[in-house]
């Protein structure tokens, strides 16, 4: 039988005291023990920011502009992550300048896949993911393809 997964997300006492009480809960059995993963959390995008990007993205779809989404990535996305200082920007501007580096070598390399690849929104803080929505939704509006008002989201972005 496959077990639940419980994740707690530890931000007081009363939850702390909420996660052993279930773990104290718990029949424990030899053939199949559970795991118990305590990791320190990042701050990543939010719910609503996922919302409202997919809901663009559809939006986009829906005029015809879908070959927009990596070109949006890598006008507006790249900069952000080229001037971060997170661990996953420096991460990302290593991995993009050995990229560009192994490029103008003459290196056979599909150049545009990878950096493709790379260029990932998970990464995104909510900061930086906010950053790239309004930059994006300003760029797309200024095209003639109206997308949802990030404003709507107002104060859960």
């Amino acid at each position: 039988m496959k077990k639940p997964k419980t994740t707690y997300e530890l931000k007081n006492d009363a939850i702390v005291r909420n996660c052993i009480t279930h773990i104290q809960s718990l029949e424990v059995d030899d053939k199949e023990p559970f795991q118990v993963l305590i990791t320190q959390g990042k701050d990543l995008r939010s719910i609503v920011q996922n919302s409202l990007y997919y809901k663009h993205l559809s939006e986009i779809e829906k005029n015809g502009m879908g070959d927009l989404h990596m070109f949006l990535k890598k006008k507006f996305l790249h900069p952000i992550y080229m001037s971060g200082t997170t661990a996953l920007n420096l991460n990302y501007q290593i991995n993009y300048q050995a990229l560009v580096t192994v490029h103008q070598a003459g290196i056979d390399i599909d150049f545009k896949k990878m950096h493709e690849s790379l260029l990932t929104i998970k990464d995104a803080t909510v900061k930086q993911f906010s950053e790239y929505i309004n930059k994006y939704w300003v760029y797309i509006n200024s095209q003639g393809c109206y997308l949802t008002d990030p404003e709507t989201y107002k104060g859960e972005i």
